[in-house]
């Protein structure tokens, strides 16, 4: 799995991440970003797994998690998934075990999108 799959990845993730119209909370999108930056070791576990080139590696993925007042992933799951091989529940996983600063207000639902385009 090269490094630019996993790079193009993260690039994809939106610089904003506001909660859903009418869902919980508020958390900074520059922290949910920064946050999961952080994972990025996790991630690439999740596709070097999979994908033994990154010309096999296209599609989205699209994970919809809320994040809990202390800033504990409360629930997390797939919304669509066109990469497949197990990569989306990989995915959901490392995102589970995410730690998050807590939210300035209630408990936000974050949808993300990852993007894979080789």
């Amino acid at each position: 799995m090269g490094a630019a799959a996993c790079a193009l990845a993260l690039a994809s993730v939106p610089t904003s991440a506001p909660a859903l119209p009418g869902k919980g909370g508020e958390i900074d999108p520059v922290v949910v970003t920064r946050t999961l930056t952080r994972h990025t070791p996790e991630f690439k576990r999740c596709l070097g797994r999979r994908f033994k080139s990154d010309d096999e590696l296209v599609g989205t993925i699209v994970i919809l998690f809320t994040i809990g007042e202390a800033g504990v992933v409360t629930s997390a799951h797939v919304e669509e998934d066109t990469v497949g091989h197990g990569v989306e529940a990989c995915f959901v996983r490392v995102i589970e075990g995410v730690r998050f600063p807590p939210p300035t207000s209630g408990t936000p639902t974050i949808e993300r999108r990852f993007v894979f385009d080789t």
